[in-house]
């Protein structure tokens, strides 16, 4: 079996990511691998990107710098929710697009041992429509992909 040194976790900031994250960082601990959290944020595709806002503190900027730079906050806030043991090293990195291509494409970037993705166990007409991004990257990833369920989603 290959040694695990590095571990990719896309997060979408909901309770199975949240799972997903947690294990990954226990997983972590015990193989001394580092975790990168990607979180892939989706642009406005509705209006150009030069359509400007107004935002706190009374300045004006595109929507799309707006949105990319509150996806960044989430992420960082996230990040620094969860309880990173001891000698593991934690990055985050932003994406924006489709997520499934997003995730796709970091995994051919860098080198990863492990992808965790949390799912969200939707079943019927619900997946039918909207889709699984884990089952899109489960399918095409390069690497092992553990996935992880919240147990009450």
């Amino acid at each position: 079996m290959a040694l695990i040194t590095k571990i990719l976790i896309p997060v979408d900031f909901s309770a199975s990511c949240r799972a997903a994250a947690e294990y990954g960082l226990k997983l972590a601990a015990q193989f001394g691998a580092e975790v990168d959290l990607l979180h892939v944020w989706d642009p406005p595709s509705y209006i150009g990107p030069e359509v400007m806002i107004s935002v706190p503190g009374g300045t004006s900027a595109a929507l799309r710098d707006y949105v990319r730079e509150e996806a960044q906050a989430e992420l960082e806030r996230f990040s620094s929710s969860l309880a990173v043991p001891d000698g593991v090293t934690v990055s985050t990195h932003l994406q924006g697009g489709d997520a499934r291509l997003s995730i796709l494409s970091q995994l051919e970037d860098v080198s990863y041992d492990l992808l965790i993705m949390g799912t969200h166990g939707r079943k019927g007409l619900s997946r039918f429509f909207l889709g699984s991004v884990t089952e899109y990257v489960l399918r095409r990833a390069a690497c092992p992909v553990l996935t992880i369920r919240h147990p009450e989603e």
